[in-house]
């Protein structure tokens, strides 16, 4: 989690796309819940959507980024 932002800092994003993640392993839905708390407490992360599941155990989210300073 902690490399997200600095990961993303060299791409060009815009408003308009969200970042697909696709996440795992989880045990169960509360540690899938517990993930996309810790995306939103991420600075820039404006919005995480979990988007569906892979398999049994992993999980797809939509991460949209506030707009880079210009």
């Amino acid at each position: 989690l902690q490399q997200l932002p600095t990961a993303l800092d060299h791409r060009q994003r815009s408003e308009a796309e969200p970042v697909a993640l696709s996440v795992g392993p989880f045990a169960d839905t509360a540690a899938v819940r517990a993930f996309e708390q810790a995306l939103l407490r991420i600075p820039d992360v404006r919005d995480v959507v979990l988007r569906g599941y892979e398999g049994e155990n992993r999980a797809m989210f939509d991460v949209q980024l506030s707009e880079p300073n210009a």
